[in-house]
């Protein structure tokens, strides 16, 4: 079996969940043909935006020997990343190397101008950024991730967890992709126009001052507000300490 090489591109200040999603799911299996490294700026190391170092195993220059490309979120995703990692997605871009973003990773990409053109998706937070920073992509905001082939792009954690689902189910077909699903406890599989519950809850622990009705709530998620909203109210009145 031909190895399947992926290559997780750790930018400084990268967000550590979002960074596990990839190195779980592409490793979850010992018999997928998937080898994965984790690869930065250079070769030592890169901190996160929980403060810890993360050693690396590659530098920038593994990117070309990749199959696959996938950029995690980062911190301050306002600042372009350095030029050669723009430079080094380019590249990557014009050869046809799959490229995928999950959460903020998507200004990343959109830095090297591989955005242009595309609908895509980021977290809905970041919608408003991603368009003002880079006024030639347009951000579809009601979806989980989008497919344009080469150019992969995802809404927010949870979204990336399907994001790399839906490329396992590509490569391997839907009984591997179930199989690494059952493995981590995940969805086996959510449409990219599939809105949860799940997005809900995430958007309404950011948003406790404000009146969390079932209609507000349903109107969120896209649902009936007869859906039963038990995860979430649940959580309605938590603290915020």
């Amino acid at each position: 079996m031909n190895k399947h090489r992926v290559m997780v591109l750790a930018v400084d200040g990268v967000l550590p969940m979002d960074l596990g999603i990839p190195t779980q799911i592409f490793n979850a299996r010992p018999n997928t043909p998937y080898e994965l490294t984790v690869c930065g700026d250079t070769e030592e190391a890169v901190t996160t935006s929980s403060g810890f170092t993360l050693g690396l195993t590659a530098g920038l220059e593994a990117l070309a020997e990749a199959d696959t490309i996938i950029v995690p979120g980062f911190e301050d995703f306002r600042r372009p990343p350095l030029p050669r990692v723009r430079a080094a997605l380019k590249l990557a871009g014009r050869a046809g190397i799959r490229i995928a973003s999950i959460c903020t990773g998507a200004f990343a990409v959109a830095s090297a101008g591989l955005l242009d053109g595309r609908t895509v998706t980021t977290h809905w937070a970041m919608a408003d950024d991603l368009e003002e920073l880079y006024p030639r992509l347009r951000v579809d905001r009601n979806v989980l991730y989008i497919d344009n082939d080469t150019i992969l792009t995802s809404a927010g954690f949870t979204a990336g967890i399907d994001l790399c689902l839906h490329m396992v189910r590509k490569d391997l077909g839907a009984a591997v992709a179930n199989d690494i699903a059952r493995d981590i406890v995940a969805a086996p599989h959510r449409t990219p126009q599939a809105t949860t519950l799940a997005d809900t809850r995430e958007w309404a622990l950011l948003h406790l001052e404000e009146d969390l009705t079932i209609p507000h709530l349903a109107d969120h998620a896209g649902v009936s507000p007869r859906t039963n909203m038990a995860p979430i109210l649940a959580h309605r009145h938590a603290h915020q300490w």
